[in-house]
């Protein structure tokens, strides 16, 4: 059983997670098979629910540094067609 702890990480990893979805970015199927990845899990295994504390902080790291990723290049992109338009 989940002490409350965990239930708040579970929470908090659900959140950042659901986002990739939920904005199209990719599929939910594709979140999934991106979360496999990421967490070098089965696919049977591959769900938060089934975390415990060090995976879901492991999650939380991973899916930070790939927001800051993403902003990243979407600056870069913003910067490029900036560029073109002048």
């Amino acid at each position: 059983m989940a002490n409350a702890t965990l239930r708040d990480l579970r929470k908090k990893c659900h959140l950042l997670f659901d986002r990739m979805w939920k904005s199209n970015e990719v599929s939910r199927s594709g979140a999934y098979i991106w979360l496999q990845g990421a967490m070098n899990l089965p696919s049977e295994k591959a769900h938060i629910g089934m975390f415990d504390e060090e995976q879901c902080k492991k999650l939380l790291h991973v899916l930070k540094e790939k927001r800051i990723a993403d902003l990243k290049q979407k600056g870069r992109e913003h910067a490029d067609r900036l560029k073109i338009s002048e």
